[in-house]
C-alpha cells in the first residue's frame, strides 16, 4: 500500500513544480516587457535577440494558459485515479498476506468477487487490462478462491468503473471491498479534518474539489472548457488532493489492522494491560506469548478516528530484568516500552508467526 502512495505524492510534486515553473515563466516574460518598454537592453546582445524571438513566439502562442490548464487538470485527475485504483488493489493485497481462507476474508470482497471477475473478463479488452490479465488467469483465481486451498484475488476485477471519480462514485467503488461510506470514516481523521478547519471548510462541502475536478477532466477531455483556473487555484487543488489521499490511504491503513484484530487473525492477545507508566510504557502478564525487540505493538481504542494505534517495540523488562526477547516458554510480568501514546482503557495485541512487511504493514502512515 505504501508504495501506492509515493508514487501519487511523486506525482503532485511534479505538478507543482510544472505550476511553479510557468508562473516564473509568466513573471520572466512580464519582467522583460517592462524592461523592453523602459528601453532597457539584455546582455549580451545575441542573446537578447534570441530572446526576443523566443517572446514573439511566446505572444503569438494565444491558448498557452488553456493548454497549460488542459495539462495540469489531465495530469491531476490521472494520478488521483490512478492511485485510487492502485490503492484498492494493495489494499485487497495487505489483507490476503495474513488471511490464509478466502472466506475469512470481508465478506463484500467474497461476495463479489466472482460476479466483478466475470465482468472483468467482459471488459479485458479495455487498454488498462491489456496485458496484465487474461481469461485463463482470471478463471483460473476463481477457481482457487472455491477450492479451499492457496488461493489467489483478481484485484484487477475490483477497479472497474463506469464513471469519474465523484464523492459518491469513490464511496460506492470502496464499498465492493467492505468499506461502506469511506467519504464519513476521512472526514474523522484528524489529518483531513485538521485542514478543512485551517481553510475553513465546511464538511458539508468538503469534496467539492474532488467533484470539481471530475467535471473538469470531462470538459477538457471532450474540448469543451468553459472556463480555467488560474495556477493559485490549481495549487490549492494539489494541496487538497495531498492530504485527502494520504487521509485515505490512512483509513485504508487502519482497516486492515482493525480486521486483523477484530478477528484475532495470526496474534497474541495481551488484552488489558495491569499497569501504565507515563504514556509510553505499558504492563501485562504474559503466558504462552512470543515477544522480541522491534515487534509491532497494536492496541484497540475504540475511537472511530483512531480505532487502532500501534508502535514498535523499543525495550522490554521481564520480572524486573531488561531483555531483547520473550519466548513462549517464558512467564511473568513484562513492562513494555513503545514509540506511541499507550492507555489503560486499549487492549493490546502482537502479531505472531507473521513476516513484517513495511509495503503492507508500515510504522507510519506518510503524511507530509
Amino acid at each position: 500500500m505504501k508504495s501506492v502512495l509515493i508514487e501519487l505524492k511523486n506525482g503532485l510534486e511534479e505538478i507543482r513544480k510544472f505550476i511553479e515553473n510557468s508562473k516564473m515563466q509568466n513573471q520572466l516574460f512580464v519582467n522583460y516587457k517592462r524592461s523592453e518598454n523602459n528601453d532597457l537592453i539584455l546582455k549580451p546582445e545575441e542573446v537578447e535577440v534570441e530572446f526576443r524571438n523566443f517572446v514573439l513566439h511566446y505572444e503569438s502562442f494565444n491558448n498557452k494558459k488553456i493548454f497549460e490548464y488542459n495539462t495540469i487538470i489531465i495530469s491531476l485527475y490521472g494520478y488521483f485515479e490512478n492511485f485510487i485504483e492502485e490503492l484498492i488493489k494493495a489494499y485487497i493485497q495487505s489483507l490476503r498476506s495474513f488471511i490464509s481462507e478466502f472466506q475469512d476474508m470481508p465478506q463484500n470482497i467474497v461476495e463479489n468477487h466472482n460476479q466483478l471477475s466475470a465482468q472483468l473478463i467482459q471488459n479485458i479488452s479495455i487498454p488498462k487490462y491489456q496485458g496484465i490479465v487474461s481469461e485463463e488467469k482470471i478463471v483460473s483465481n476463481m477457481a482457487s478462491c472455491l477450492s479451499g486451498e492457496y488461493y489467489t484475488i483478481n484485484v484487477d476485477a475490483y477497479t472497474y468503473h463506469k464513471a469519474n471519480f465523484r464523492e459518491n462514485v469513490i464511496n460506492e467503488f470502496f464499498s465492493k471491498v467492505g468499506i461502506e461510506n469511506i467519504s464519513s470514516l476521512i472526514l474523522r481523521y484528524p489529518l483531513f479534518n485538521d485542514y478543512l478547519i485551517e481553510n475553513e471548510i465546511d464538511k458539508s462541502i468538503a469534496f467539492n474539489i474532488i467533484n470539481d475536478l471530475a467535471d473538469r477532466r470531462n470538459q477538457v477531455a471532450h474540448g469543451s472548457v468553459d472556463s480555467i483556473l488560474d495556477k493559485d487555484i490549481l495549487s490549492q487543488y494539489v494541496e487538497f488532493l495531498d492530504i485527502y489521499c494520504n487521509s485515505l490511504y490512512s483509513v485504508l491503513f487502519m482497516n486492515t489492522l482493525n480486521y486483523r484484530v477484530s478477528k484475532n487473525i495470526h496474534q497474541y492477545c495481551l488484552h488489558s494491560p495491569i499497569e501504565v507508566f507515563g504514556r509510553a510504557i505499558v504492563c501485562f502478564k504474559i503466558v504462552n506469548t512470543h515477544i522480541q525487540l522491534g515487534d509491532t505493538l497494536y492496541a484497540k481504542t475504540n475511537n472511530l478516528a483512531e480505532p487502532i494505534r500501534y508502535g514498535t517495540i523499543i525495550s522490554m523488562r521481564l520480572n524486573d530484568v531488561e531483555v531483547s526477547e520473550v519466548k513462549e516458554d517464558q512467564e511473568g510480568l513484562i513492562s513494555i516500552k513503545v514509540d506511541c501514546k499507550v492507555n489503560m482503557s486499549y487492549e493490546y495485541f502482537i502479531p505472531k508467526n507473521v513476516t513484517h512487511n513495511n509495503e503492507l504493514f508500515p510504522q507510519q502512515a506518510i503524511v507530509n
